[in-house]
C-alpha cells in the first residue's frame, strides 16, 4: 500500500501532462494524493533540522546551477509568454511536484531498482530518467545527483527540502524576473 501511496502522486501529475490538463488541476489531483502519504508516513518520517538545513543550503545551489547557462549568457532562449496562474504553478512546482518527484524517484524508484540491479547501476539509471524527464537535461542530471546525495546522506526530508528550496527559489525568480522560460 505505501508504494502505491509512494507512486500515485507522481503518476497522475504526469498522466494529467501528458492529456495536456492545465497545471492547477495537476498540482491539486496530486497534492491530494500527498495528504494521506503525509498521514501515514508521520511517525516514521525522520525530520532532522541539519538535514533540512542541509536540503535548503543544497537546493540554493542547485537553483543557481539551473539559472547559470542563461543569466551568464551561455544559452539562448526563446521568450515565452507569461503562465495563466503564476502562484498555483509556483506552489505546484515548490510542494507538489518536487515532493511527488523526490518520494518517486529517489524513495521508491532507486530502491525498487536496486532489488535487481547493483546500488551504482540503480543510482545511474535513476539519474538518467531524472534526467530526460526535465527538459535541461545537465542541469537536471546535477540536481538529481545532488538530492540523492542528500537522501543517502541525511533522508529523505533533506532531498525533499533540497528539491522544495529549488523549486521556490526558481518560482519566485521567475515570478520577478518574467523569464517565464523556465516554466
Amino acid at each position: 500500500m505505501e508504494n502505491v501511496l509512494k507512486l500515485g502522486p507522481y503518476v497522475v501529475w504526469m498522466v494529467l501532462m501528458m492529456a495536456g490538463l492545465p497545471y492547477w488541476l495537476r498540482t491539486v489531483c496530486s497534492g491530494i494524493l500527498l495528504v494521506p502519504l503525509a498521514w501515514r508516513c508521520r511517525k516514521g518520517f525522520k525530520l532532522e533540522w541539519r538535514g533540512v538545513v542541509a536540503g535548503v543550503f543544497a537546493g540554493l545551489a542547485v537553483f543557481l546551477v539551473w539559472i547559470a547557462p542563461e543569466a551568464f549568457g551561455w544559452v539562448q532562449v526563446a521568450e515565452k509568454p507569461a503562465v495563466p496562474h503564476p502562484y498555483i504553478q509556483l506552489l505546484g512546482s515548490a510542494l507538489v511536484i518536487a515532493t511527488a518527484e523526490e518520494l518517486f524517484f529517489r524513495d521508491w524508484l532507486y530502491n525498487w531498482l536496486a532489488e535487481s540491479w547493483s546500488r551504482r547501476s540503480a543510482a545511474l539509471i535513476m539519474l538518467a530518467l531524472f534526467a530526460v524527464e526535465h527538459d535541461k537535461y545537465f542541469c537536471a542530471l546535477v540536481a538529481g545527483a545532488v538530492y540523492f546525495a542528500l537522501y543517502l546522506r541525511k533522508g529523505l526530508a533533506s532531498a525533499i527540502a533540497g528539491h522544495v528550496t529549488t523549486n521556490l527559489a526558481l518560482g519566485v525568480y521567475v515570478i520577478l524576473t518574467n523569464r517565464w522560460y523556465f516554466w
